[in-house]
């Protein structure tokens, strides 16, 4: 039993590190995978990804527990969310990454707890806010407009114009909105069943939804055999086990011998995380204006997480916050 608590703080570092470099490289890895001229349609990319990892869970789960079917009562806020979450979170971050850069894209997302927390008090019975709070999200807010509109300040004195936001900049923001809506649905209408169930029935039908919306849109007729290349493939697949299953399954097993607030700090850790790997390897430049404005955001959701009275982290946490959550993120 001695052996045993010495070996705790071990197993809980051990894991948090492998959360914190799953999650945190993927935002790259989507980079990788879907950017220039031989990346892979991303609509696609990401939802045959989401839908394999959604079905290995989902049978993961029937192996474990025989059983995995769901009454529509269950199934449909899973399906719901699972869209905003996959469809809406994944499927914009991963086509904001066609034209920005990994380590922008993962601070942008990183805006996702507070859209939700002024989605909670904008509905019916949502929570109240602090005055910390507000200050949070003002803060939050400041620092995404550091980023965007730092580096176009420098430029107005030859451009003659403010409002240059890159369309990808405003396609991540809106990543981390469509996050924040699908984790309030979850949040209010998610059945009383298992985590794991849950993330997989998100996962399946939420990317079956966006890959049908890729062949909606013909992406099918945009892969060629030029596109089916080392970089991509690797992406593809680093993606579906690292970041989807390998950090998955370490940040239940913190959800299961640690505290919520320890297991939530890939929320802080991520984007640093990402920062640093798109330039380290991906040879990205970030402008001087991200570690200010990530402080800013980083320091907000520092500030909108501390809770007024004890929870646990939702179900909805696990499922976004392997895909570049935020969030994924997912996040």
């Amino acid at each position: 039993m001695e052996s045993e608590h010495k070996s705790a703080p071990f197993w809980i570092w051990f894991n948090l590190v492998v959360v914190w470099l799953c999650w945190g490289t993927t935002y790259l890895a989507i980079r990788e995978g879907v950017s220039g001229e031989t990346g892979l349609p991303p609509l696609l990319f990401a939802g045959v990804r989401v839908t394999l990892a959604g079905l290995i869970l989902v049978i993961f789960f029937l192996l474990l527990k025989g059983k995995i079917w769901l009454d529509w009562a269950q199934l449909w806020p899973i399906w719901l969310s699972g869209a905003f979450l996959f469809v809406g979170g994944n499927g914009l971050c991963t086509i904001a990454e066609m034209t920005v850069e990994s380590g922008l894209a993962s601070v942008l997302i990183a805006t996702t707890p507070l859209w939700l927390a002024v989605f909670d008090v904008m509905m019916p019975g949502g929570t109240k806010m602090s005055l910390g709070k507000w200050f949070g999200i003002v803060a939050g807010f400041c620092g995404v407009c550091l980023i965007l509109l730092g580096p176009t300040l420098l430029e107005t004195a030859t451009t003659q114009t403010l409002w240059q936001w890159e369309e990808g900049n405003l396609i991540a923001l809106g990543s981390a909105f469509f996050w924040a809506i699908g984790s309030i649905i979850q949040r209010r209408w998610a059945p009383k069943i298992d985590a794991v169930q849950i993330a997989g029935w998100q996962m399946l039908t939420g990317g079956a939804s966006l890959t049908v919306l890729g062949l909606f849109f013909g992406e099918i007729a945009l892969i060629t055999p030029e596109k089916l290349n080392p970089t991509t493939i690797g992406s593809f697949f680093y993606l579906l086990f690292v970041g989807s299953l390998l950090g998955f399954v370490a940040f239940v097993w913190l959800l299961q011998h640690t505290t919520p607030a320890i297991a939530g700090t890939y929320g802080y850790v991520n984007p640093v995380v990402a920062v640093w790997v798109g330039w380290a390897l991906g040879g990205e430049n970030p402008s001087w204006f991200l570690i200010p404005g990530m402080a800013l955001i980083l320091l907000a959701v520092f500030l909108v997480r501390i809770p007024t009275r004890s929870r646990s982290l939702s179900p909805t946490t696990i499922s976004q916050a392997g895909e570049a959550s935020p969030a994924t993120m997912h996040k």
